[in-house]
């Protein structure tokens, strides 16, 4: 089957439209989704907000919060913007630290929670 120069035309520009809209998605998809390692110059910088989301991310992946004392947890991560005590556990007066965890296209919550002093559990969910 021989095509015709029209025919190559006609179906050149819908691909080359396809292959560039896809090099986009890919290009944009990657800054997104780009990790980030954790920093405290990173975490508490005012200048990209955006990079909070992975970089929680990271301290989850890592693990790297796991047994930490709440002093340790704020000389990392600075000042919690929330702080709920919960009375209800045993023994009372555990505590749950609350971050604000902004991703370049994502809005979310990184939430500690201490057990005996201990950060038992860490993650962060997502308020997109």
């Amino acid at each position: 089957m021989i095509f015709k120069r029209s025919q190559l035309r006609k179906y050149a520009v819908p691909v080359g439209v396809f292959v560039i809209y896809g090099c986009l998605y890919a290009a944009f998809y990657l800054w997104v989704t780009e990790k980030v390692p954790f920093s405290k110059a990173g975490w508490e910088s005012k200048a990209d907000l955006g990079d909070r989301w992975p970089m929680a991310q990271n301290l989850l992946e890592t693990g790297c919060l796991q047994g930490k004392t709440e002093p340790e947890v704020l000389q990392m991560l600075g000042k919690e913007d929330a702080r709920e005590v919960d009375e209800n556990s045993e023994p009372p007066g555990d505590v749950t630290l609350i971050f604000t965890a902004c991703g370049r296209l994502r809005f979310g919550i990184l939430h500690i929670r201490f057990k005996n002093g201990r950060v038992a559990r860490a993650e962060v969910t997502s308020m997109d």
